[in-house]
């Protein structure tokens, strides 16, 4: 693009070329688990998003985004709904759908009495 500005019947110089680039948005990425959702305590399932050497990721646990949690796949020990967004050049995707965790509490050690 280049511009040339007129006023009061005068023309100035055109002024030098610029070349503007518009960046596509990053689809919406999507989540699978390595494993089941819901296990016990202790545990954790490895989330994957869409892989893409040129993405930025962040992970998010509800609406916070997760400290450090910027790459491809995120390990999930805690309930709650995760979900990512990635960029590329600057453009953000929408959010992913969330991917519910539930982490269930160990029964605490039975006793026996006689």
């Amino acid at each position: 693009y280049s511009v040339i500005v007129s006023a009061n019947g005068c023309v100035s110089p055109e002024s030098d070329a610029t070349t503007v680039t518009v960046n596509a948005i990053p689809a919406k990425p999507s989540i699978s688990a390595g494993s089941a959702t819901t296990f016990c305590d202790g545990g954790s399932v490895t989330l994957t998003s869409t892989t893409d050497a040129s993405y930025s990721y962040q992970w998010y646990k509800g609406s916070v985004a997760i400290s450090g949690a910027t790459g491809s796949t995120y390990s999930a020990t805690t309930s709650g709904d995760y979900s990512v967004i990635v960029s590329a050049n600057g453009c953000v995707s929408p959010e992913s759908d969330a991917t519910t965790v539930t982490v269930n509490a160990i029964p605490a050690k039975p006793s026996i009495s006689a």
